[in-house]
């Protein structure tokens, strides 16, 4: 940690060589977390090149040096969520809400212990647009309902509505996989 603390503190003082080691130790988990938003590889490398320029950019104003993996998640978010904008795939969030009609969420706690991370990151990919946006922001990284709707651009109550219709799909794709019980 110390070693990590001094590499972000060495690329705030302009050094290069500090800045392509904390880009080879980040680079593929961030990879990992833009294709979850985008589910291209490519796209994904390329929104982790535009995050690490920015961050380049901007390192010098990171206050806490011992934040820097979730600022550099965030950055990185941030730009699937851009990426996504300009391919005008979000514009679908109302219209998927008209799509699947479905009854009240359940309380489904448990049900998913039996199946693998891969999948439900498998299924997860294979959801629409908006749903897996939304559910990816909420579930997997921790955002909250209002941060969510000022990112989208939509009302706090379309994002709540969006993520159980979300977990209502996704456990419909599970069952239809039979990887989940009716």
């Amino acid at each position: 940690m110390l070693d990590e603390l001094q590499l972000i503190e060495d690329c705030k003082q302009g050094s290069n060589s500090a800045f392509e080691k904390l880009y080879v130790k980040y680079a593929p988990k961030m990879k990992g977390i833009a294709y979850r938003y985008v589910g291209d590889r490519m796209k994904a490398e390329d929104i982790v090149h535009d995050a690490f320029i920015k961050v380049y950019e901007k390192i010098s104003s990171l206050k806490d040096n011992a934040v820097f993996g979730g600022w550099l998640r965030r950055i990185v978010v941030n730009q699937a969520l851009d990426a996504l904008k300009s391919e005008k795939k979000l514009k679908t969030i109302s219209e998927e809400s008209l799509q699947f009609n479905s009854e009240e969420p359940s309380d489904d706690k448990g049900i998913y212990e039996n199946i693998s991370a891969k999948q439900l990151m498998d299924t997860l990919a294979s959801l629409p647009t908006g749903y897996k946006t939304i559910f990816n922001l909420y579930v997997v990284d921790g955002f909250q309902h209002k941060e969510i709707a000022e990112q989208l651009g939509i009302s706090e109550g379309t994002s709540k509505s969006q993520l159980a219709k979300a977990k209502i799909y996704l456990r419909k794709l599970l069952i239809e996989k039979c990887v989940l019980n009716d």
